[in-house]
């Protein structure tokens, strides 16, 4: 994921989640990234929140979990913003909740 840039994933309806999914249960994880940072989750239709959800160190592999409302328009949908200064990996596993 480029620096300081947003990805919105439809995730509802995709890889097992029902289409109905209004929130989801994420275990986020960066690998290894080129400079320390932060990542952002929230809803794919909303506006970035004032904390991070997961911090991390340059070269660092480190995860964190949360639980995210998809978007309100019904889009089925979630948004990542990547506060680092330089590219970062990411995985992830999602379950409707």
């Amino acid at each position: 994921m480029p620096p300081g840039s947003d990805r919105v994933l439809v995730v509802a309806g995709r890889c097992g989640l029902p289409a109905t999914a209004r929130a989801l249960a994420l275990n986020v994880t960066v690998v290894a990234g080129a400079a320390p940072g932060h990542l952002q989750l929230f809803p794919g239709d909303g506006t970035p929140p004032g904390t991070s959800a997961l911090n991390f160190a340059a070269r660092q592999t480190r995860a964190n979990n949360a639980v995210l409302k998809t978007a309100s328009s019904g889009s089925g949908s979630i948004a990542i913003r990547n506060g680092a200064a330089a590219s970062v990996e990411l995985a992830g596993v999602m379950r409707m909740v």
